[in-house]
């Protein structure tokens, strides 16, 4: 009986110890974001968004392209400059996105885009419309 205790209690002992805590994604910004209706008119190269998620007061975007690892690609979060007035209110963004890599393996890679830029004055919540993305995105601040 007191072998089953011990074995009990390391069992436990072992379960509690050997959790690991969450890891909290911390994407960092590595792309600038502005307001063109110029640019955002302009068509780029192309490119898959794969996922679009907000994290805190970012939009992170994966995007997949043929290109050899990715490392290379440029990304800019370009809003349309266009503010519809519902509620919450909505901005148009899409990601202008440069590959210059010529090999032909499909790669994919996260852009994070700081979304400060694009708050309105007298809200606090933003519903994004990425143009090649299914789902608007509610950015809250």
């Amino acid at each position: 009986m007191k072998i089953l205790k011990i074995f009990t209690l390391f069992l436990f002992l072992t379960a509690l110890f050997s959790c690991d805590n969450e890891k909290i994604y911390t994407p960092v910004v590595n792309t600038e974001t502005i307001i063109s209706p110029e640019l955002y008119e302009k068509p780029d190269d192309d490119k898959t968004i794969i996922d679009a998620r907000i994290v805190g007061d970012l939009l992170v975007v994966t995007v997949g392209a043929s290109g050899c690892d990715g490392s290379t690609w440029t990304g800019l979060l370009i809003d349309k400059g266009l503010v519809a007035e519902s509620y919450p209110v909505q901005r148009f963004v899409r990601v202008k996105f440069t590959n210059k890599e010529l090999c032909l393996a499909s790669v994919s890679r996260d852009f994070s885009f700081d979304l400060k830029p694009l708050r309105v004055n007298g809200d606090n919540r933003i519903t994004i419309c990425l143009t090649g993305w299914e789902k608007n995105l509610l950015y809250v601040y």
